[in-house]
């Protein structure tokens, strides 16, 4: 998504804006663009504090580091502040944005996380706007960037083609012109900000799949479909038995759980899912099963629900199954040789499992069964 995809205002030098994407080595100008976007929206004010756009970055980059693990860089200082935030604070992995950004803005300027924030907003909110003075701000150094950038902001405000801010004592207020095309505009921008964002994290998270799923928080899951399907494979014989525990599966009041957990793939694919109980599937959480132990187990459970339910279920229910086997009917997916559907299925899982354990999924998980 180039600048062209952007809607162009005479008066607004656009490019500035898009320009503080290029060449980026840190995640903070994606979520400062996102937290003045959010500002815009929830606040619709010209005014906003600063503090709060540090902490609306801290909630924003939350679950994409915390829930969902993508690879940010070691040296990226944002990440390193939502870390310490986490270690000084009682927000889980999935904690919700409100939460983190609350958290955030009343955490101690004198703790590690506050310090870090505040570091943060010593150089974020300059070096965002020093596209808008490029030619001004060249060949200038490190400490004489900032004063420069504040005078040239003020100096700016009211000019015909105004900078995207300028800095009133611990606030940004945003010229009335950008302010209006932000309003008018966020979706669009928020849009374009994310493209790059997404570009960003798959350079550093090469063999992840679904990142663009990972950027926001979780959503909640609609598991019907799945409940449906193992109701069905597992009425139709009693001899069921859970792959982790050894246990019968009940017809009814079983679980369903994502068997590479649904943080790290981001979707409910069929091919992914196995029933379990309630227990097995609490204590599994997000780790990482041990493939040695129950990944052959997994996948002939998986061949044997869909010989079962596949002749008689509706073919939505099948889709998963037919896009992963690349089959175009019913009786071809069902045709899929036991070996066949094995060796592809367990080819496609077991890299995975090492591609997550890099993103630090903890994994070997057994079930230990309480006595």
């Amino acid at each position: 998504m180039q600048i062209g995809c952007l809607p162009q205002v005479k008066q607004l030098d656009i490019g500035a804006f898009a320009g503080s994407f290029g060449n980026v080595t840190n995640s903070y100008k994606f979520y400062w663009a996102l937290a003045i976007l959010d500002a815009v929206h929830e606040h619709q004010h010209r005014l906003v504090s600063v503090d709060w756009l540090l902490s609306r970055m801290v909630a924003r980059v939350w679950h994409p580091v915390h829930y969902f693990r993508l690879q940010f860089g070691k040296t990226d200082k944002l990440t390193r502040c939502a870390d310490l935030v986490r270690a000084e604070t009682s927000l889980t992995a999935d904690s919700t944005i409100a939460h983190v950004t609350a958290a955030c803005t009343s955490i101690s300027s004198f703790s590690p996380a506050g310090r870090q924030r505040d570091l943060l907003g010593r150089f974020v909110p300059f070096r965002f706007i020093r596209p808008f003075f490029a030619v001004e701000t060249q060949g200038l150094k490190d400490h004489e960037v900032n004063p420069r950038l504040r005078n040239l902001a003020e100096q700016n405000f009211r000019a015909e083609r105004p900078p995207l801010y300028r800095f009133v004592n611990a606030e940004i207020e945003f010229s009335e012109a950008w302010f209006l095309y932000l309003l008018e505009h966020v979706e669009v921008l928020r849009g374009f900000v994310n493209w790059n964002l997404l570009r960003y994290l798959q350079a550093r998270n090469p063999n992840v799949s679904n990142i663009s799923g990972k950027l926001a928080p979780p959503e909640t899951r609609d598991l019907t479909d799945a409940r449906r399907f193992w109701r069905v494979a597992i009425s139709d014989s009693g001899a069921d038995r859970c792959i982790y525990s050894g246990l019968g599966l009940p017809a009814t009041g079983f679980s369903v759980d994502h068997f590479l957990p649904w943080s790290f793939v981001a979707h409910d694919a069929m091919w992914n899912l196995c029933p379990t109980l309630p227990e097995v599937n609490s204590a599994k959480g997000d780790w990482l099963p041990d493939p040695e132990q129950y990944l052959q187990p997994f996948v002939a459970m998986q061949y044997k629900a869909l010989q079962r339910v596949g002749p008689q279920c509706p073919e939505s229910l099948l889709e998963d199954y037919a896009l992963f086997f690349a089959t175009g009917s019913r009786n071809e997916l069902l045709a899929v040789s036991e070996n066949d559907f094995r060796s592809r299925l367990e080819n496609a899982l077991r890299p995975q499992f090492q591609i997550a354990t890099n993103c630090g999924f903890p994994g070997e998980w057994v079930y230990a069964r309480k006595k």
